[in-house]
């Protein structure tokens, strides 16, 4: 498990070794907890130096847990105490974040990588609807400002937002005053614009429906 998230840390170009070193650690304690074989379960020796050095930094940001503590009993095959299953679990959450978060920075992470993230969402959504073709006909009637308003909703309902700020969510970034911004960029502020300015065929060609 460790290995392929090592692969992935490197494709995304992280660091995350005290991060790999607590998976490496928790899955091998989840086979503890599963297999009941009197085989002896170690760390490696450099996984075990990786979670010594960052010992202090982890009981600090971790509500105290001590590491150390933790891979003497995963070495001595004992189940791990409450404090050590949820910590364990909230610093696995935070890793998998941390990954989400550049995954989507490395193709969202300006405006015009937002743009095709988004044409690609909506080219998906549109062409698994047998819907489509109605849903684009009505949206495309009456003025731009309808149009535009018409799109928003299609773009809510699908979870993306040309809002600065997320609406009571945190995405992993905020403002020096609290406000929760999303991790990817922004769309540009003329694309609904360019959305709403095309025909019906236009539109239905930007989106490979037949």
């Amino acid at each position: 498990m460790s290995e392929r998230f090592g692969a992935l840390c490197a494709d995304l170009a992280i660091s995350c070794d005290v991060e790999l070193a607590i998976i490496d650690m928790i899955s091998k304690w989840r086979n503890v907890a599963v297999h009941t074989d009197d085989r002896s379960v170690k760390l490696a020796s450099s996984t075990k130096a990786i979670l010594k050095d960052a010992a202090h930094s982890l009981r600090q940001k971790n509500s105290h847990i001590d590491i150390n503590l933790a891979v003497e009993n995963l070495e001595n095959r004992k189940m791990p105490v409450p404090k050590e299953i949820t910590t364990l679990i909230s610093m696995s959450v935070n890793f998998c974040r941390k990954v989400d978060q550049a995954a989507i920075v490395r193709v969202a992470g300006n405006r015009e990588g937002m743009r095709q993230v988004v044409d690609r969402i909506l080219a998906d959504c549109l062409q698994q609807s047998d819907k489509a073709s109605a849903m684009l006909a009505e949206l495309m009637q009456g003025s731009l400002d309808r149009k535009k308003r018409g799109l928003r909703n299609v773009l809510r309902n699908l979870g993306i937002s040309e809002l600065a700020t997320t609406q009571g969510r945190s995405a992993g970034r905020r403002t020096d005053d609290g406000e929760a911004l999303p991790v990817s960029a922004l769309l540009p502020d003329s694309y609904l614009d360019e959305l709403a300015e095309l025909s019906l065929p236009q539109l239905r060609q930007r989106f490979l429906l037949a």
